[in-house]
């Protein structure tokens, strides 16, 4: 896990909340009493930070697809659209990092298509991708231009029952402004 600066001992975040009180006697005696409201108030407190703070190495681990473990299904479902918990840990990383990308990366295809005992033979665009955008001359573009692209995919798989499952997972490893068909042999 990785190391945090943010993470202190309670002792010194006791120090650093008794700095936050008034100055004066009263104070004083409440702090020297550790059985005083006060005191006790400042050590839950301290214990609470460091409860608290002790969490952040985990939660920077967790912020990315690349180290993730605990958060992988929350990664998928929100990127991918499903959770794909038979698969190997590295492959949901990878088919995670290629969909955040956004660009085809056939190792991951082939490494998906392994899975499904298919092969992909030919990943190809058949034409060239159609851009879509809304302008006038001399003014600027009055909204977000969208484009699409086809893509085909030719591979031959042996147990034909696996086919929809097999596509279903190509289609949601893919951005989604793709168009795909797939071919088999």
């Amino acid at each position: 896990m990785p190391s945090n600066k943010l993470v202190h001992s309670t002792t010194e975040y006791k120090k650093a909340i008794r700095k936050l009180f008034p100055y004066g006697i009263y104070w004083d005696v409440q702090f020297d009493d550790p059985e005083s409201d006060v005191s006790k108030w400042v050590e839950k407190q301290a214990e609470e930070l460091h409860r608290f703070k002790n969490r952040f190495p985990f939660l920077i681990q967790e912020a990315t697809p690349k180290t993730a473990n605990t958060m992988i299904d929350d990664w998928e479902r929100v990127l991918l659209g499903a959770i794909y918990t038979d698969l190997p840990l590295d492959l949901r990383r990878k088919l995670l990092l290629t969909k955040r990308r956004g660009h085809i990366n056939l190792s991951v295809l082939e490494e998906v298509a392994g899975l499904y005992a298919a092969k992909i033979k030919r990943v190809y665009y058949p034409y060239r991708s159609a851009f879509f955008g809304h302008t006038r001359i001399g003014i600027n573009r009055m909204c977000t231009p969208a484009s699409f692209s086809v893509l085909f995919i030719k591979a031959e798989i042996e147990n034909p029952a696996s086919k929809a499952e097999f596509e279903r997972t190509i289609r949601e490893t893919l951005l989604a402004n793709m168009i795909i068909y797939f071919f088999y042999d």
